[in-house]
């Protein structure tokens, strides 16, 4: 009914990025983020986008959050991404 709304555009991209393909989904969440209508929640997910892909610099500005809320939220991921990391060298062993 309305495929270019901004939180249609931000599901899609989240399924995508649960998918594995975060590239086409920061795509789609920067379309859904240049929209009048997009919620703030736009700019948190296309953080998120930009976190999965080690883009922490970008995700700290990107989210629309306070800078310590955005600081404490890359953090966050950074050390997801190291415990991923890190469990995968001992499934390895």
């Amino acid at each position: 009914m309305a495929p270019d709304h901004p939180s249609v555009l931000s599901n899609l991209a989240l399924s995508l990025a649960l998918d594995g393909k975060a590239e086409e989904a920061e795509t789609l969440l920067r379309k859904a983020r240049l929209s009048r209508e997009a919620a703030p929640k736009v700019a948190q997910n296309l953080a998120l986008v930009l976190g999965l892909r080690d883009r922490f610099d970008e995700a700290k500005s990107a989210g629309a959050l306070p800078a310590g809320k955005g600081t404490a939220n890359v953090a966050y991921l950074q050390a997801l991404r190291g415990a991923k990391t890190a469990d995968a060298g001992t499934e390895s062993r």
